[in-house]
């Protein structure tokens, strides 16, 4: 869940395994035994408000990966890798490098 919902559904062992939301994967990141330097991962920002909403995808404005298609259209909750993913660009999408440069990144240096 994030800012209300569902980024993905999918078996436990399978999200852990490879999760295909980048806020999945940044949590996953932030668990204690990845911070082998003392110090947790974190992701930047914050999550939207009530009365904040972005436009498009919600995860966006904190989102490495964000293009200006996610700024703009909400992803809807799809099936995706035996799951749901709500996500214009899963991370087990083949085809997804060159889907973000076509899309146009705005985002920062990718996270996990």
């Amino acid at each position: 869940m994030y800012a209300g919902q569902i980024v993905e559904d999918r078996s436990t062992s399978a999200l852990f395994q490879a999760p295909q939301h980048p806020y999945t994967a940044a949590l996953l990141a932030a668990r204690p035994e990845h911070g082998a330097s003392g110090r947790l991962a974190t992701i930047r920002g914050a999550p939207p408000g009530l009365q904040n909403r972005p436009a498009g995808c919600l995860f966006g404005p904190r989102c490495a990966y964000a293009t200006r298609r996610a700024q703009a259209v909400r992803p809807e909750l799809r099936d995706w890798m035996e799951g749901l993913v709500r996500c214009h660009y899963p991370l087990g999408d083949p085809d997804r490098d060159a889907r973000i440069a076509a899309d146009g990144l705005v985002g920062g240096e990718p996270t996990p």
